[in-house]
């Protein structure tokens, strides 16, 4: 069916939405669209590798949620014009990669990552991605010393985790304050905490200053 779409209907398309798909093995064919501009696709338990985006030369936009073998995100550098990409999960805890450092130098200005695991744990791509603007990603995916390394070296994007606390709104009108950071606690917002709540605020403004301008990966020796 996947074949039969692309082969038939594929370059009348400029939007293509695939949901649950989950036998497709290869997805090249996709490289004969140089007018798709946007592409989503949720759910994949056969395609391990990105396609050769090249020829895409219109995708802007690029939404990979739920694949369970996909693992290597290498060749992304080759759609030139992408923009927005988002990789991960919706429902279920899947997704995994080697690594994001592929995107590095990439022109992507909107990134979402939610997935379940990045094997290198390397953040140093993202103030390589110049013209990245803003970052999402679950607030314990990194450390709370990466996460102030990407405040302080990363400031021209706005990034879910540059800051020492996110705050979130209770049912019962109260609010909490998740702390950034592996292993970091989601704390009430009330007297009992306001210290505890300052000391992480000092905490991460002491590390983002002192990590400004340090290497990645002399401040984060393996």
């Amino acid at each position: 069916m996947f074949e039969y779409l692309i082969s038939s209907y594929g370059r009348q398309l400029r939007r293509i939405h695939f949901f649950k798909n989950p036998l497709v093995q290869d997805w090249s064919m996709l490289s004969e669209l140089p007018d798709l501009e946007w592409l989503y696709w949720y759910w994949n338990q056969r395609i391990t590798s990105l396609w050769d985006m090249s020829e895409n030369r219109s995708l802007v936009a690029l939404h990979i949620a739920d694949f369970t073998r996909l693992h290597d995100i290498e060749r992304i550098e080759k759609a030139e014009s992408l923009r927005m990409l988002f990789i991960g999960d919706h429902f279920s805890s899947t997704t995994c990669v080697h690594s994001l450092m592929p995107l590095a130098d990439t022109a992507i200005e909107h990134l979402n990552w939610v997935g379940k695991r990045i094997d290198d744990m390397d953040c140093s791509f993202l103030p390589q991605m110049k013209r990245l603007k803003t970052f999402h990603c679950p607030l314990n995916c990194f450390t709370t010393e990466q996460c102030a390394w990407i405040a302080a070296n990363c400031p021209h994007a706005d990034c879910r985790i540059s800051h020492p606390y996110e705050i979130w709104d209770c049912p019962d009108g109260t609010k909490e304050a998740a702390i950034i950071g592996k292993r970091k606690p989601v704390l009430k917002i009330c007297q009992e905490n306001e210290e505890r709540i300052r000391n992480y605020e000092k905490r991460f403004e002491e590390l983002k200053s002192a990590l400004a301008g340090v290497p990645y990966h002399q401040a984060f020796r393996d």
